[in-house]
């Protein structure tokens, strides 16, 4: 059997949010960004560097440590999609604009979250790079499914997607990548260096060892996933995963190296 499930839209697997993104069929909790992100980042998804604060001044502190500019988001508890509620602010080059943008965020957020915030997380811009979409939900047909695609502001536009079968190897997540309509973007590009396929894969593969190793976890969400030029890896920058309050099926662990499998029967 192929480790690649036929081309499949996020709505045709019925994973579809109403945002960009993808989730399971069941009801999950989300964590927090700062929450989702530690969990991630443990599984070797590289993050653009962030800190959270409490209130501009710490905001600011978090910034000068990690460099402008940033971009700051409110941590809300059970928020999903912190934007729909003018809950983010990006290209913040300076402690005052920083500042100000906190402020902001916080009357919006007054108004539209009543239940308060538990803080803010302030991470450094990830640059310029092609943004993809990497994710990963219990398939009720195959199982923990990885998915991976065209990110950014296009993957709701475009739904231009490929799933693979956990656990994840190479090949597979190669062949996935070659039939999107957006394989080319992947490429050099008119004097633009190749992405780093590779980082790309290795996002792919640490995504299915977390729902192998972590039946609690009902769907993971990267969006955007900003992959740099070869050689130089690829950032997350925003993350959504969803947990479940009660485990349904024992801890599967995917062994660190295993023999390539062929993607196709043979």
């Amino acid at each position: 059997m192929s480790g690649v499930i036929a081309p499949r839209t996020m709505s045709e697997a019925g994973i579809r949010t109403s945002g960009p993104g993808i989730r399971g069929n069941r009801t999950g909790l989300p964590l927090s960004e700062a929450d989702s992100a530690t969990l991630l980042a443990g599984y070797g998804v590289p993050f653009a560097p962030w800190g959270v604060a409490q209130d501009r001044e710490e905001a600011a502190k978090v910034a000068g440590s990690i460099g402008y500019p940033v971009a700051v988001k409110v941590l809300v508890p059970g928020l999903a999609h912190k934007s729909d509620i003018g809950g983010v602010e990006l290209d913040l080059r300076t402690p005052r604009e920083l500042e100000e943008a906190v402020g902001r965020i916080e009357a919006r957020v007054s108004d539209a979250a009543p239940g308060g915030r538990t803080g803010f997380l302030v991470q450094r811009m990830a640059g310029a790079g092609l943004e993809m979409i990497a994710g990963a939900v219990r398939d009720p047909q195959f199982g923990p499914v990885v998915m991976i695609g065209l990110g950014g502001v296009y993957a709701e536009l475009f739904d231009d997607v490929a799933f693979v079968l956990a656990p994840v190897f190479e090949a597979n997540v190669m062949r996935g990548l070659g039939e999107l309509r957006s394989a080319a973007l992947l490429g050099e590009v008119r004097g633009r260096r190749r992405r780093d396929v590779r980082a790309l894969v290795a996002v792919a593969q640490s995504l299915g060892r977390v729902l192998l190793e972590r039946p609690d976890v009902l769907s993971i969400d990267v969006n955007p996933l900003v992959v740099l030029a070869e050689g130089e890896g690829c950032l997350a920058v925003d993350a959504l995963v969803e947990v479940s309050d009660r485990v349904e099926e024992p801890p599967a662990r995917c062994p660190e190296t295993a023999p390539e499998r062929p993607s196709e029967s043979t």
